[in-house]
């Protein structure tokens, strides 16, 4: 590779720290402290250089006891002016790190929160929280540590060379000649530490997720009793990761001790250089005790940027993980996305030869040219058999997926036209299988509206029944109720999603029949509270009782993704189709 090719290389590995100027520019004040606070570091360090050479040339060559003491005043002074410098250098430098990388996590995050399910089907969750927090910590350091290394280094790196080109041309021309060495190991293993780099942070990333998939399953690995085979697949997968890390540990210092013999070697010449031009009077004892001061601290901030540049090819790593996310475009969130109609909508949905296929098996037609039209206030039952695609219909009414043809309206606005917050505001869902945060049982209702008052969350609560266990909750409303509300029982689940929807309280309802496999006492509540939810709504309900299906006015037949029957009960009881064979092998029992 040419060496223009190479250095075009090398600072493509770093390109990806330019994302991070657009973070740094509303902190632009902060920065210029910091970099005054650098400077002012550097340069009481650099002087050090002449206060030795007056120190020795004036103090103890002429034994000048007054010049004596006025050198080693100057050293008091820029060692003062030094320890302030790094105090605010410091701890500018920590906040400044602090609220760049939480403005980062949170862009990070609300992308994350924007993108379709079509991206969440195929990314591994463990992988994307290692890039929330271990990726943004790794930019942490290097704002707040490493980044602040290497602008001190150059600045004294370029001041030592300049004090070394007024103190001794010659040693400084030798001096120039030898330096470049010392950078002949960053060009030639460089590249090479930074894909190890990024390959040991997808390991890491790959380990946490496995980590994060099983932990959340261990009923299920202890119920299968394969608690050792886990373990052995963790193991595998830390072996490769120290494996790796290794071979990264070994490339990384590999590189500081090739720097660090290279300016030791250039050193030592510039040293036996000035020891000959002392011995022959040609350089006073306190310029070439200067000069070498000047040499050290030249090799020295090489030695400390070659230190810390695994930690830029660290960050330059990661941020390439997060900007492989943020440069994630939502499927949904298109631009023609921007409708809002002058008044709510009121719930009257139409589907016209919808036809879809899930992105991750594209060549299974999950629904065919399906269509129907339902008005407000109508209460609509969807039956079928597993795999019809019921819940399926759900996610495109919910805009999850957009269906490959077909049209889907609202009130005779197309799906896709309208504002996806105004369209998702404008359905309530209640699912089998509810999300219950880890937080109390008072905000696990009222997420579904926060602006709500406590009188209108308490009336949501008492027409989902929730107050029926409420009381026996340590703290009642104010319990914390567990990651997935693992301290409430699955009927309780369901009274909160059955409350949340009752304070959302939109005009169309989707209910993926919350009852199917609860106790009947369970069952009846949710029944009760299910009789206030579906007031004035238009409701569409994935049907698993003949009690439910009754309670339709109409009835959707579904099967392989297509809609094989409609009518009411008594119409397509009498029809000889898939219904009247459902109803007599699943229903038929319930009825008698």
């Amino acid at each position: 590779m040419k060496q223009e090719d190479s250095q075009s290389y090398s600072l493509k590995l770093y390109s990806p720290l330019k994302e991070l100027i657009p973070y740094l520019k509303p902190y632009s004040c902060s920065l210029l402290i910091t970099f005054f606070a650098l400077c002012g570091a550097a340069f009481s360090i650099l002087f050090i250089g002449p206060s030795l050479r007056f120190l020795i040339d004036g103090g103890f060559q002429t034994e000048n006891l007054e010049l004596l003491n006025k050198a080693i005043l100057m050293l008091i002074v820029l060692s003062l002016v030094l320890a302030f410098s790094a105090y605010i250098r410091l701890s500018s430098t920590s906040w400044l790190a602090e609220q760049i990388v939480a403005d980062l996590r949170k862009d990070f995050f609300a992308h994350l929160l924007r993108l379709d399910t079509h991206f969440f089907d195929n990314a591994r969750l463990g992988d994307i929280i290692a890039r929330l927090s271990d990726d943004c910590t790794l930019l942490k350091t290097l704002l707040s540590t490493s980044g602040a290394i290497v602008i001190r280094g150059f600045i004294q790196f370029m001041g030592a060379l300049i004090l070394m080109f007024f103190t001794s041309l010659k040693l400084t021309f030798f001096a120039v000649l030898i330096i470049p060495i010392a950078f002949f190991p960053i060009g030639l293993l460089g590249g090479r530490l930074k894909r190890k780099t990024l390959e040991v942070q997808n390991a890491q990333g790959d380990l946490i997720a496995f980590s994060e998939e099983r932990l959340s399953g261990t009923t299920t690995i202890q119920a299968f009793t394969q608690e050792e085979a886990v373990i052995n697949q963790f193991a595998a997968l830390s072996t490769a990761n120290l494996k790796m890390s290794r071979e990264n540990l070994r490339m990384r210092a590999l590189l500081i001790s090739l720097v660090i013999g290279c300016v030791f070697i250039a050193l030592s010449i510039l040293l036996s250089l000035g020891g000959y031009s002392v011995l022959s009077k040609n350089l006073s004892p306190g310029t070439f005790l200067s000069f070498l001061f000047y040499a050290l601290i030249a090799a020295g901030s090489l030695n400390e940027i070659a230190e810390v540049l695994g930690d830029f090819q660290k960050a330059a790593g990661a941020m390439s993980r997060l900007l492989e996310i943020l440069r994630t475009p939502s499927r949904l969130n298109k631009p023609h996305s921007t409708f809002v109609p002058k008044t709510h909508l009121q719930g009257h949905l139409g589907l016209k030869n919808v036809s879809f296929a899930y992105p991750t098996r594209p060549q299974i037609q999950a629904l065919e040219n399906i269509s129907f039209e339902i008005k407000k206030g109508e209460k609509v039952a969807i039956i079928g058999p597993s795999g019809a695609g019921k819940s399926t219909l759900f996610k495109l009414l919910l805009r999850f997926y957009d269906p490959q043809a077909g049209s889907i309206f609202i009130d005779g606005h197309e799906a896709p036209i309208l504002n996806l917050q105004v369209l998702r505001q404008t359905f309530s869902l209640v699912a089998q299988e509810t999300t219950i945060f880890h937080d109390t049982l008072y905000k696990n209702i009222a997420f579904a509206r926060p602006e709500a008052t406590y009188q209108e969350v308490m009336q949501a609560a008492g027409a989902a029944y929730v107050n029926e266990f409420s009381h026996s909750l340590p703290q009642g409303f104010n319990t914390i109720v567990g990651d997935q509300g693992k301290q409430l029982s699955g009927g309780q689940r369901q009274r909160v999603a059955i409350a949340r929807a009752l304070l959302k309280n939109a005009p169309i309802l989707l209910l993926d029949e919350a009852t199917n496999a609860l106790d009947p006492q369970s069952e009846s509540l949710i029944q009760q509270a299910i009789s206030h939810l579906v007031k004035n709504r238009t409701t569409l309900v994935i049907a698993h009782h003949l009690t439910t299906i009754l309670n339709c006015g109409r009835i959707l037949v579904m099967d392989k993704g297509r809609l094989v029957q409609e009518g009411t009960h008594q119409a397509l009881i009498k029809e000889d189709g898939l219904y009247s064979k459902l109803y007599s092998k699943q229903f038929l029992n319930e009825e008698g």
